[in-house]
């Protein structure tokens, strides 16, 4: 690819993106049912994601609550992402961390930046190729012997749920 067309694609790069309707978000943006954040992305995996290796886990545990929020920047509407959505920081460090979950279409809940506040307490933190992932303790059935973060299960409405909206992961 020759520079002057690696130049136009660049510019066609969309940095801007239409405001998620009020009524869309779960809770309101300075509501104060929303989850304040007390660690950063980058604080929590500097903290919690103490193995190393390819595929590791630790578990997030800690008397406090542990919230992250960041904001959504994938998208799977083109089929290409499944069962995950990441989050980059809010912070100027630009720290991104994926999220599995056990559920498909994600975007039509978390649509492309959106922010979100998830509680990691109980979660684990670990690295799925070396990557760093947030989910649960995940088991193989198979010969190969690793651990690796799982999928956090996705319920199917909100009669699952307690009223009490703090059980909730995000």
């Amino acid at each position: 690819m020759s520079y002057l067309q690696l130049l136009c694609c660049l510019r066609r790069v969309k940095k801007e993106f239409d405001a998620i309707p009020e009524d869309f978000a779960t809770v309101p943006e300075g509501s104060d049912e929303a989850w304040p954040q007390t660690v950063t992305i980058h604080d929590l995996i500097e903290n919690f994601d103490t193995k190393e290796g390819l595929f590791t886990i630790d578990t997030i545990d800690s008397p406090n609550d542990i919230i992250v929020r960041g904001r959504v920047i994938t998208d799977d509407r083109a089929g290409n992402i499944y069962k995950y959505f990441v989050i980059q920081s809010l912070d100027d460090d630009h720290t991104c961390l994926k999220v599995s979950v056990d559920a498909g279409s994600l975007s039509g809940m978390l649509p492309l930046g959106q922010v979100v506040a998830i509680r990691c307490n109980g979660l684990v933190l670990g690295r799925y190729a070396a990557a760093p992932q947030l989910g649960v303790r995940g088991y193989r059935n198979d010969n190969k012997i690793r651990e690796e973060p799982g999928r956090i299960p996705l319920y199917a409405g909100d009669e699952t749920y307690p009223e009490d909206r703090n059980s909730r992961p995000f």
